[in-house]
């Protein structure tokens, strides 16, 4: 027996484990150091979303984007993939946190914006999309807005860093 509203998240895996190599340059000494990982299958994976309710039952979709992004976030730091990245961009940036989040996001802007799920999307063409966790963003090296956040927010997070996710509709 199911309790309403309740969220259901789908994960589709990928299948085999992947090394993923990325650059970062300490602007402050003028040094580019180069991070190698190898993502497990278990760890990266394409996911979407479900919230059950009754028929007409107003509910806060918020809340449950919310608790989405919580647990993608916090399962994606949990990998030693994730960890290892934080530990060298600390590492790099020596405990200097603005330069931290500058070698962050460094690596986020390494990703091409996958426009074919963007424009899916944005004019309802795609309406069963799958979105990314932030490994499989680092394997695939595209990603949408949303994606490449969720990369950013994890390992700013990581750092022990206080980061908010907000969303923004802009028409």
């Amino acid at each position: 027996q199911h309790t309403y509203p309740r969220l259901e998240i789908e994960k589709y895996p990928v299948e085999s484990s992947n090394t993923v190599t990325y650059k970062v340059f300490n602007y402050r000494i003028g040094k580019l150091y180069t991070i190698s990982v190898t993502i497990q299958p278990n760890e990266a994976y394409d996911f979407t979303w479900k919230v059950y309710h009754y028929p007409g039952e107003r509910v806060d979709m918020g809340k449950y984007e919310a608790e989405v992004c919580n647990k993608i976030i916090g399962e994606a730091l949990g990998t030693r993939a994730i960890r290892t990245i934080i530990e060298k961009l600390k590492q790099y940036s020596n405990g200097d946190p603005e330069l931290y989040c500058n070698l962050a996001m460094q690596i986020t802007v390494q990703m091409s914006y996958d426009s074919e799920k963007g424009f899916g999307i944005l004019f309802n063409i795609d309406t069963d999309w799958r979105a990314r966790n932030p490994l499989k963003v680092l394997i695939d090296r595209r990603c949408i807005c949303f994606e490449a956040s969720l990369l950013y927010v994890t390992l700013l997070a990581g750092a022990g860093l206080d980061v908010y996710l907000v969303e923004a509709n802009v028409s």
